[in-house]
């Protein structure tokens, strides 16, 4: 996504969230390609680092599941007072899509957007929920619709402790 103007009165989200994701991370958890299929073991390194005067969480790592090893480059862009634009997650998710933008809910940040199936090449609706739960942990909840069916169902939860 492109960049957009910011005026100085805007509140930003460092300290609050971006400082809690700043450092180096590893995430494990639960992933699921598609609606039908089995869960299986994902592991995740992540190093997080604050830009642009804490404006933006630099987002850098890779993940592994089932012997596939993918890459988390991308960013958390705060646009806004609650608004964010981000790009990161797409391998995991199993869609082709570069940007996408969210708002803040509370201790975190959600995201919703449209997107291609890479599969399937069918449209899809996706969401991805970033939770701060401490100072040294956040996790990444990942939903999506099944391209077939348009039904939604849970890609799986990555808990990332600070290492």
């Amino acid at each position: 996504l492109a960049g957009i103007g910011i005026t100085p009165q805007v509140a930003y989200a460092s300290p609050e969230l971006f400082d809690k994701m700043e450092g180096k991370f590893r995430g494990k958890g639960l992933v699921k390609a598609n609606a039908k299929g089995k869960q299986e073991a994902i592991r995740c390194r992540m190093s997080n680092k604050i830009i642009l005067n804490g404006k933006k969480l630099d987002i850098g790592g890779s993940c592994a599941v089932s012997g596939f090893i993918f890459s988390l480059n991308g960013f958390i862009e705060q646009t806004g007072g609650n608004s964010y634009r981000a790009s990161m997650f797409r391998s995991l998710a199993s869609i082709k899509q570069s940007s996408f933008g969210g708002k803040r809910s509370g201790s975190g940040i959600n995201f919703s957007f449209k997107a291609t199936d890479r599969i399937s090449k069918r449209p899809i609706n996706a969401s991805i929920k970033m939770n701060i739960k401490s100072d040294k942990a956040f996790d990444v909840v990942i939903n999506r619709t099944d391209p077939k069916t348009g039904k939604n169902f849970s890609v799986g939860t990555l808990n990332f402790v600070k290492r």
